[in-house]
């Protein structure tokens, strides 16, 4: 049986989210307005204005259902599988491709197209009982800061 956790239901994703890595912090934003918000070096506009003219980022702006905060998702899905498992065979079965694979510690990442999928991808997952845990990829968007 695989451990259920909260994970499934930790995140409310904003899929019309627009995130920019600005590193020489040249992009204003106004704090005060709700619709806009900065984690470390990474700028995000909610409804997607005010950024249409730059380079948005890949990354999945969601709000933490149980701290209120906003992370940066990085759309792929940490996998920790039961011992003998067929890893390739998962992924086929869901339609997923590799990331990146440790079979050592029996874990694997999973990329997840389209990302609006994320949730529902990982909900299935956490109930196959080939999978032991699963947990949605984060960014550490403090470790650019100084």
């Amino acid at each position: 049986m695989p451990i259920q956790s909260a994970e499934q239901y930790r995140y409310q994703l904003f899929s019309d989210a627009i995130i920019v890595l600005d590193t020489n912090n040249s992009i204003s934003v106004d704090l005060k307005n709700d619709n806009f918000g900065q984690l470390g070096q990474y700028k995000f506009s909610l409804d997607g204005t005010g950024f249409a003219k730059l380079k948005a980022n890949k990354l999945i702006l969601a709000k933490d259902n149980f701290s209120g905060r906003y992370v940066l998702l990085t759309g792929k899905i940490s996998v920790k599988y039961k011992s003998g498992i067929d890893v390739n065979q998962l992924v086929q079965d869901y339609g997923l491709s590799i990331s990146s694979h440790f079979p050592n510690i029996r874990r694997v990442f999973l990329e997840v197209n389209p990302s609006e999928k994320l949730q529902y991808i990982n909900k299935i997952l956490l109930n196959d009982n080939r999978v032991l845990k699963t947990k949605l990829d984060k960014v550490d968007y403090n470790q650019f800061a100084r």
